[in-house]
């Protein structure tokens, strides 16, 4: 295994240094997106105002439940919803942030 990384690496010439750099982004990359999966998505959701109701996370409740059914979600949603507005804008960044760092931000 040893030689075959080595050959590899010398063949494309990148230095095992190089690898390992580029290995700590993809295990940041990795956090990011389990992150933002894992509770991203609902704090985004319950944070988030909606133009036609003018409320923030009104079916956030409903959305966490049925997001992927994990426990968490709906105390999750209930608790980022009676957050401050300072509060809210803060965590709906650091949401922001886990999903655009994660590489979520594109849609077809």
């Amino acid at each position: 295994m040893r030689a075959l990384t080595t050959s590899l690496c010398h063949r494309l010439r990148v230095t095992f240094r190089q690898v390992l750099d580029w290995s700590r982004h993809f295990v940041a990359l990795g956090l990011y997106t389990l992150t933002y999966q894992a509770v991203g998505h609902t704090v985004l959701e319950a944070t988030t105002e909606h133009p036609a109701t003018g409320e923030a996370g009104e079916k956030a409740a409903g959305a966490a439940a049925s997001n992927n059914n994990v426990f968490y979600n709906v105390p999750l949603a209930r608790w980022a919803q009676e957050l401050s507005n300072g509060q809210k804008y803060a965590w709906r960044r650091r949401a922001e942030a886990w999903k655009f760092g994660a590489g979520l931000d594109y849609e077809l």
